[in-house]
């Protein structure tokens, strides 16, 4: 099962000194899939982008995701790569925020590590700064992101990572294992992007 995935990667200009270790953890992730047995290679564009941009990113390259800025994702991904898109989409920010719309500048910070479009090969991936918990916004993390974003549902196995949180009830850090069926899961929806885009 070896498969490419054209990866473009967004990061806002505020971001730019961040690219090494962007890069760093893009590379974890890939190699987080080969090692549980998918031949996967990343194929990375790196696209930089001013802000705000009114659609994925305010002025301090913070994320503001919602129901209703799924939308925006979806057309700013078109935007970036092309109508039919064949990239998977990875917008990097400084952090998440809960805000539904641009008009307002009170903003929450989620503390979330990424979140994703399921099945539509689009995340958002924050840079954690100070991190509170070993594995927060991790090479691992950016792999269950783009998990997601590759078909795959939350699972209820501490050991998968997929597990909603990479850690058990001792705190340790967990969530390593990729099963067969996620394997193929991806696999699928690698080849549906590049053969027939999105």
């Amino acid at each position: 099962m070896s498969d490419t995935l054209p990866v473009t990667v967004v990061i806002p200009v505020s971001l730019k000194d961040h690219t090494s270790k962007i890069e760093m953890l893009l590379g974890t992730a890939e190699l987080a899939f080969q090692a549980n047995g998918w031949d996967v290679k990343f194929k990375t564009k790196i696209e930089y982008v001013n802000t705000p941009d009114n659609k994925v990113y305010d002025s301090r390259g913070r994320s503001r995701t919602s129901l209703a800025t799924i939308p925006l994702l979806r057309q700013r991904a078109k935007e970036i790569t092309g109508d039919p898109r064949y990239r998977y989409v990875i917008f990097v920010c400084d952090s998440i925020v809960d805000a539904n719309n641009w008009v307002t500048d009170t903003v929450t910070v989620t503390g979330t590590n990424g979140e994703s479009v399921g099945s539509e090969m689009i995340s958002v991936l924050s840079l954690i700064g100070t991190k509170s918990t070993v594995g927060n916004a991790d090479g691992q993390t950016w792999a269950h992101e783009i998990g997601h974003g590759l078909g795959l549902d939350h699972v209820n196995d501490d050991n998968n990572f997929m597990a909603a949180s990479r850690h058990g009830a001792s705190g340790a850090l967990t969530g390593f294992d990729i099963t067969p069926g996620q394997l193929q899961t991806m696999s699928t929806h690698c080849k549906l992007l590049t053969q027939t885009g999105m």
